[in-house]
């Protein structure tokens, strides 16, 4: 049995036909499009445990039209990701940034049996698995459109927060969850930090901020506790920086992940940004998405109750 997995690349590579080279168990393949331009490529590996690797299809119940089950090993897998990300860095050094990207994250898997016997275990040859977060029209109408030009000056003080904010969001849908983190963060960092730029202090200038706690607070219980695997994830991170579960724990962890991600050492222990690591961060993200988002509607809140104005309208 062979592992394949083939994934997209962007770029101007010219390679103008098929490029193939065999190494130990694996081979590397570049494919090139109508116009000879690197498109994307394939890497096959002879996997050591053929019986771990299966694909099939079986008809479905009610609305449920088939089921599609496989399985394989995950270090086979993760191993030939890696060698993606090796290839990305590999290649776009040497081809001068010609090379922009390996879409490693998204990758074309196919079983490829190599006996009759293995053939049986496979009906299904090829899938392609993606993440993305559903993208949701939004209906604007005349009436809010009218609201929204004629108080726009009210709320003049937000609009670079609320930049950050769009910039975050388009990261975080875009799974760039470290850049994310990084937008989200400025804006609490504006609100809450009181101008301080240490880590320790800017901790404290949260920490002694009632409306940061509050919203803090409201992050854990309606979110965190409610969405179990970003539970996990932020735990995993309390766990790693030794804090606390709780409100003043997660103040820390938040300047803790920051001082992280503003750094980088190869001998580090710890989660540290790279152009690879972004999934680790999902979770620590998703926190400063929502409290950044909170805070927001809270400054609108002041300023309207400042002006007489309704909130709720």
């Amino acid at each position: 049995m062979k592992l394949s997995l083939e994934c997209s690349a962007k770029g101007k590579v010219k390679i103008d036909r098929q490029l193939k080279v065999a190494n130990g168990l694996k081979e590397y393949l570049l494919v090139p499009d109508d116009k000879g331009l690197l498109s994307s490529i394939k890497i096959i590996k002879k996997v050591a445990e053929p019986q771990k690797y299966f694909a099939k299809i079986e008809p479905g119940e009610g609305k449920v039209k088939a089921k599609i089950e496989i399985g394989g090993d995950r270090d086979d897998y993760l191993e030939l990701v890696r060698e993606f990300q090796e290839l990305e860095s590999v290649l776009s050094f040497t081809t001068n940034g010609s090379l922009k990207s390996i879409a490693w994250d998204a990758p074309k898997e196919d079983f490829i049996p190599e006996t009759e016997e293995e053939k049986k275990q496979v009906s299904v040859y090829g899938f392609h698995l993606t993440k993305e977060y559903p993208d949701y029209p939004r209906y604007l109408d005349e009436r809010e459109f009218d609201v929204i030009i004629r108080s726009k000056n009210n709320y003049s003080s937000l609009i670079v927060p609320k930049a950050f904010y769009r910039e975050g969001i388009n990261e975080f849908t875009s799974r760039r969850y470290i850049t994310a983190f990084y937008n989200f963060y400025f804006i609490l960092e504006d609100f809450y930090g009181e101008k301080k730029t240490k880590n320790k202090d800017v901790a404290d200038a949260f920490r002694n901020s009632q409306d940061f706690r509050e919203i803090l607070e409201w992050m854990i219980k309606e979110n965190l506790d409610k969405y179990e695997k970003h539970r996990i994830g932020i735990t995993r991170f309390c766990d790693e920086e030794k804090v606390k579960y709780d409100v003043d724990g997660l103040i820390d962890l938040l300047q803790k992940v920051r001082g992280n991600l503003h750094h980088y050492s190869s001998k580090s222990s710890k989660h540290l940004g790279t152009p690879f690591s972004h999934e680790d961060f999902e979770s620590i993200a998703f926190l400063s998405m929502g409290l950044a988002l909170r805070a927001i509607l809270q400054k609108i809140v002041n300023i309207n109750q400042s002006m007489g104005m309704d909130s709720r309208k």
